[in-house]
């Protein structure tokens, strides 16, 4: 122990003079008295020593050092202390300020390796069973405190996660490579079900984490793609010599398409299928082209017998021989280009029996409505006659027939309109006061050539009315009259609509008339805003908005309906002036 001994030493200094001038008395007197004063400032200053070794363990537990045993050899050293075994305690003190730092040490090596596990385990995703079980022990061990078992395993753990990594980017290739294979299996148009049903469960395991089982998985899928794709390409190029041996019959150069061919020969060696499937498509798009372009100018004798059989009428069957003179010189070969210009041929054959078929439709309408108008007396000699011009000049001029036939038409679909109810109506009502019922003559009358058939009556305005029902039938130039009842709910001259529904007899067509009915309306004093229950949707005139049936409402003298909240708010009736403020229930 290196303790300084300030005061001892001045005393000693006083008695080594004091010893020099023969005073021996007072040599006894300080070195009692240093004596005295050693064995203090010993005590002080190992205290003070063992301050320093508590203040160093305080400050370790407050940084988050694990001082549990550290604090055991300290607490023996107290003991020490306590039985002034000052050397033992001193070398006690000092053995737990070494175990705290061995501890702190251990401890922050160990965490530091712990979370650096952890971070990657994060970084990786999903990750194996083992290695994520390693990752927790190497937490627990560490928050059981045992440091050094918590250090090995997390660098067992990042071992692992090491090791995983590159088994998942070995996986991941042979993943992109199933992908590649998959893809080029789907766009050559093959199959290919089994190979995806194989690569969705390899992505489900890598998902899950199984990397072993996603790589088998993924292997297998490229087993089968490359089978697949090996004997379909071979199938296709199979094809494309068929295809050649067609354009040698059709005199078409197939040195193009040849070259490609060959191209998509080595590309399949190299099991370069992606490309070889481009080759096979771009020769089968150069034979294609090549051909087309023959039968184009074969076909385009057909396409001017076609245009010239549309202004004779004729049915164009040298077109349709031309057509299947082409569709002969291609049976022994298969492709797209060609069926294309068929079918193009085919609609320009087809475009005459079209117009044949409109004028059929045409003529069949025409009598069909012609028919149906005399069965109600529709006057339709008009239309016959056109009709009859339509059907003789159908062989001799078909443009004129045609016309003549659309005539008809229109004559008798005209004819047949004329033949509608059209409804007139009337009100007729005394002297009439606010919210009052007054009796009322309702007349309808038909001035159409057509009966009108179920009439429905609506009055649409400020009124309430009683007694308007509805008419089976009203005949033409026929009147009906209705008394009614009616109760204004608005002063002053007021509007009302009267909205009539018809329908025709014969086709239940229906026709809409409205009139305005001009009604005066006397007050008969002010009446109180009532609050109620809507019965009926509406419209608020303050703020517009639906008044929903069942809503809360304050309804105006008047008869119109507000908001509860926008009648308290405004006071007054926006139409009327009426006060909406002490309504009553």
């Amino acid at each position: 122990m290196n303790l300084t001994l300030t005061s001892t030493a001045r005393l000693l200094d006083k008695a080594d003079r004091a010893y020099k001038m023969g005073r021996f008395e007072e040599v006894l007197d300080l070195v009692a008295q240093g004596e005295v004063e050693a064995t203090k400032e010993r005590d002080q200053g190992i205290a003070s020593i063992m301050k320093q070794f508590e203040d160093g363990l305080a400050r370790a537990r407050k940084e988050g050092t694990d001082t549990r045993s550290a604090e055991k050899l300290f607490e023996r050293s107290r003991e020490f202390f306590r039985a002034k075994k000052y050397r033992q305690a001193v070398a006690a003190a000092i053995q737990s300020e070494a175990e705290a730092e061995r501890v702190a040490l251990q401890q922050a090596m160990a965490k530091q390796a712990v979370e650096t596990v952890e971070r990657k385990l994060r970084a990786l995703g999903k990750a194996s069973k083992a290695v994520v079980g390693l990752a927790a022990d190497a937490r627990n061990t560490f928050d059981e405190a045992d440091y050094v078992k918590a250090l090995d395993t997390a660098i067992r753990a990042s071992d692992a996660i090491a090791d995983f990594r590159i088994l998942v980017e070995e996986t991941q290739g042979i993943r992109d490579r199933a992908q590649r294979l998959l893809q080029t299996a789907y766009a050559a148009g093959t199959d290919a079900a089994k190979i995806e049903r194989s690569f969705q469960d390899g992505e489900s395991a890598l998902e899950a984490g199984d990397v072993e089982q996603a790589r088998a998985e993924f292997s297998g899928s490229i087993e089968w793609a490359l089978g697949l794709l090996r004997s379909h390409l071979a199938s296709e190029l199979t094809k494309a010599d068929a295809l050649i041996e067609t354009c040698r019959k059709m005199e078409v150069d197939p040195t193009p398409a040849q070259n490609k061919f060959a191209e998509a020969r080595s590309h399949l060696e190299a099991e370069d299928f992606h490309a070889a499937a481009a080759s096979i498509q771009a020769g089968r798009d150069a034979a294609q082209t090549g051909l087309a372009a023959k039968l184009n100018r074969a076909l385009q004798d057909a396409a001017e017998n076609v245009a010239h059989a549309k202004k004779l009428g004729s049915d164009a069957r040298d077109a349709e021989a031309l057509l299947r003179q082409a569709n002969e010189r291609i049976l022994q070969g298969e492709f797209d280009g060609a069926m294309d210009v068929v079918e193009s041929a085919l609609e320009r054959v087809e475009s005459a029996k079209i117009v044949e078929k409109r004028f059929i439709d045409l003529t069949f309408k025409g009598e069909t409505t012609i028919r149906n108008g005399r069965k109600f007396g529709i006057d339709m000699k008009a239309a016959e006659t056109k009709l009859a011009r339509a059907v003789q000049l159908r062989k001799t001029d078909f443009p004129e027939a045609f016309k003549a036939a659309e005539e008809a038409y229109r004559m008798a679909w005209e004819a047949t309109e004329a033949f509608a109810p059209s409804m007139r109506g009337s009100l007729e009502v005394g002297a009439t006061k606010l919210n009052e019922w007054t009796e009322a003559t309702l007349t309808l009358e038909n001035v159409g050539k057509g009966l009108a058939k179920d009439v429905r009556v609506r009055i649409l305005g400020d009124a309430e009315t009683q007694g308007v029902t509805e008419l089976p039938a009203v005949r033409a130039h026929g009147t009906e009259v209705l008394k009614i009842r009616l109760k204004m709910t608005a002063p002053g001259s007021v509007p009302l609509a009267i909205q009539i529904v018809s329908h025709r007899v014969f086709d239940e067509k229906e026709y809409t008339q409205e009139m305005i009915a001009q009604i005066d309306v006397s007050e008969i004093g002010p009446e109180k805003a009532k609050r109620l229950v809507a019965d009926l949707e509406s419209r608020c005139p303050i703020c517009k908005g639906l008044i929903k049936k069942g809503f809360k409402v304050t309804r105006c003298g008047c008869g119109r309906e507000f908001h509860e909240l926008c009648a308290s708010r405004v006071g007054r009736c926006p139409v009327c002036f009426r006060s909406l403020q002490g309504a009553v229930e």
